[in-house]
């Protein structure tokens, strides 16, 4: 392995152990890690509640998948909470889509197009 090479290696093992190091806060208590996602991490969030179509409309928890509006890759997923509620921050400033998925099967997946994130 070039030197140059070891070099670059080793300067990354250590920015990567000064990313993991726990944080401690003022009281002296460890907080929990955060990782920043590199790919897509910004200071955006895109929030929102998943409901049942009814009278009246009943929240949900439901599968929640963001994508990027301007491929379509999936960049992030999760379940939405029991009263229906989810956010994904983190995100890069730029247009996405949500896409809910009734895992019951009683509906359609439902999408909410050109969402731009809320700068937090």
């Amino acid at each position: 392995m070039a030197s140059h090479t070891k070099a670059v290696l080793a300067s990354t093992l250590v920015a990567l152990a000064r990313v993991t190091r726990p944080a401690v806060n003022f009281k002296g208590t460890r907080l929990p890690i955060m990782f920043r996602d590199v790919n897509h991490g910004g200071r955006g969030i895109v929030s929102g509640t998943v409901k049942d179509k009814g009278s009246p409309d009943t929240p949900v928890a439901r599968r929640v998948r963001l994508h990027r509006k301007i491929d379509g890759m999936l960049v992030r997923e999760m379940w939405s909470a029991a009263d229906g509620s989810y956010a994904f921050a983190g995100l890069a400033i730029q247009l996405y889509y949500v896409v809910s998925h009734d895992h019951t099967g009683n509906f359609n997946a439902v999408i909410k197009d050109s969402i731009m994130p809320e700068v937090a």
